[in-house]
């Protein structure tokens, strides 16, 4: 019994120094060859990990309170939702009854700005352009950059299949909220690039910040349900460990958190970027994966980690900026949201 205690024990150990033992190039090559980090990890990093996601998450999410607020209100001016009224108010109490009525004055206002925007943004010819820099005297830069929009112009339409309805609802969803994210993503299960504009309220970071680039986090909330974990695992792309939701009900989708956020997973004093997937109401992690590349990472010639640029998968999209220097936009349902 003792011997076996040990031997857990050891191997326990070997797995916790297995990254720390690493010199700093190499461990960097190894953790952005696209592994599923989670299965090399032991039980106390994952745990570790698991509540310094928790804990960002829960802040981040906090400081959008008054955000979602003004989302909220302004969704439901827009799809003119009925609500109960008692006021005017008089001595005695509010009105018995009093009327009612709301003016579609956000909704026009987003469908006319859908209208404008709409043809600038996807015109009819190539939506990507590309612009010649320094001297070209031969023209072949600007044949090259031709080349280029030409395919990329064909990859949006064509390719992707949802680039065009998803840019028609930012267009129209996105001056309501204010700002909405659009996330880019590589598909393991179909081996090509995804794209996707993510519902509102569903990208959670710290409304302090000046810009994306700055945040300490950024975390999306997911649903899948139960063939696309599956798939998922199936690749790779997650662990086998099961999750609770898959045991309550199979037609209803499981609850995810999906943050890059960052670790010090080889001890170094030094976090690096990482993206982590794990369950919303738990402490599951099924997914950890580098959230850069080799040539995005900094080391000095004595073998020291100096500064890694996190990769960027979200694109941010504002109406206005906040009246108050935050990061979260303000759209129309805020501007017209007493008059209506």
């Amino acid at each position: 019994m003792d011997n076996k205690t040990d031997s857990v024990d050891n191997n326990t150990e070997q797995n916790v120094n297995k990254f720390a033992e690493m010199p700093a190039l190499e461990f960097l090559e190894y953790v952005t060859t696209g592994k599923n980090l989670a299965s090399e990890m032991d039980d106390r990093q994952l745990e570790d990990m698991a509540h310094e996601v928790r804990v960002r998450y829960d802040i981040d999410k906090d400081t959008m309170a008054d955000w979602f607020g003004i989302m909220e209100k302004g969704l439901n001016l827009a799809a003119m939702k009925r609500e109960s009224k008692n006021y005017p108010y008089a001595e005695g109490g509010g009105w018995p009854a009093p009327s009612n009525l709301k003016y579609p004055l956000v909704t026009s206002a987003a469908l006319q700005y859908n209208a404008r925007a709409y043809p600038a943004i996807v015109p009819s010819g190539n939506p990507v352009q590309c612009k010649v820099q320094g001297e070209d005297p031969e023209g072949l830069k600007a044949a090259r950059g031709q080349r280029v929009a030409r395919y990329i112009s064909h990859q949006l339409k064509t390719k992707s299949h949802r680039w065009e309805t998803d840019t028609d609802r930012l267009l129209f969803v996105g001056p309501i909220v204010g700002t909405m994210f659009r996330k880019w993503w590589f598909d393991p299960a179909t081996q090509s690039m995804k794209t996707k504009l993510c519902a509102p309220g569903k990208v959670i970071l710290n409304n302090n910040i000046s810009a994306i680039q700055e945040a300490p986090a950024i975390t999306e909330e997911l649903e899948l349900y139960g063939f696309e974990i599956e798939t998922r695992r199936r690749t790779g792309w997650f662990t086998e460990v099961e999750l609770m939701g898959e045991n309550t009900n199979e037609k209803l989708p499981i609850e995810l958190i999906e943050q890059i956020c960052r670790f010090d997973l080889d001890d170094d004093g030094y976090p690096e970027p990482y993206v982590v997937t794990m369950e919303r109401n738990g402490n599951t992690i099924v997914r950890v994966a580098a959230a850069f590349d080799l040539e995005d990472a900094r080391v000095s010639e004595e073998g020291q980690i100096l500064h890694i640029e996190p990769s960027t998968f979200f694109i941010d999209y504002h109406f206005l900026p906040s009246f108050d220097g935050t990061f979260m936009g303000h759209g129309l349902g805020a501007l017209l949201n007493d008059i209506s």
